[in-house]
């Protein structure tokens, strides 16, 4: 089951702390206070209203010098005039993790980048195994920490054992995986593939000495 970031930061062992800081992007620019913090977020204190999942650049201003951070805002505190001395404006704020910029990255990438894939079966054993375990089953799994999109069209490079070239399959993007990091493919043209590989896989074994 995913975990809600949010239901995640608040349970997360809080301090309080109350330091000068400062958030801005391309729109806003202001300052405000600690509250409390955690690993994961923090309270801040202050009257300027920004929407929920609004992105900041966060510096906090220590003795020792600032601390620089991103984060995301995922709660706002409106406090009425009767509880103003108890309880502050302001907004929690969790901070973006590195998982999340990885994926804010692979956003840049083009279509092409994406969508132009290559495996490796240069080694003769790697080769059959694929062909066996993946290939005739109409599918193939590319390891890579960028997959494109579900439903995506693909062009994967396969690179095949010396003397033959590069030989090119196309597919469906059908699952994305985080562990191992990768895209399952639901090849196109499954028959006619299968049948060029494994005459090319048959050369391949007649040259290959045995031991």
């Amino acid at each position: 089951m995913v975990q809600d970031p949010d239901s995640e930061r608040r349970r997360a062992p809080r301090r309080r702390r109350r330091l000068k800081m400062r958030y801005w992007n391309q729109d806003l620019d202001g300052l405000g206070y600690t509250v409390d913090m955690s690993q994961t977020g923090l309270l801040i204190e202050t009257h300027k209203k920004v929407p929920v999942g609004t992105r900041l650049h966060l510096e906090i201003f220590l003795p020792e010098g600032s601390f620089f951070c991103e984060c995301v805002i995922s709660r706002i505190l409106q406090s009425t005039s009767a509880v103003a001395p108890v309880l502050k404006s302001g907004m929690g704020v969790r901070f973006v993790n590195f998982g999340e910029v990885l994926r804010a990255m692979a956003d840049f990438q083009s279509d092409a980048e994406l969508k132009n894939l290559v495996i490796d079966l240069r080694d003769p054993e790697k080769f059959k195994k694929t062909f066996e375990q993946d290939i005739k089953r109409g599918g193939l799994f590319i390891a890579t920490d960028w997959p494109p999109k579900v439903q995506s069209e693909v062009t994967i490079h396969l690179k095949l054992p010396t003397p033959h070239e590069d030989f090119l399959v196309h597919g469906n993007v059908v699952q994305v995986l985080e562990s191992p990091p990768g895209a399952g493919i639901q090849l196109l043209n499954t028959e006619q593939v299968k049948e060029q590989l494994q005459t090319i896989m048959q050369a391949i074994l007649r040259n290959t000495p045995t031991t």
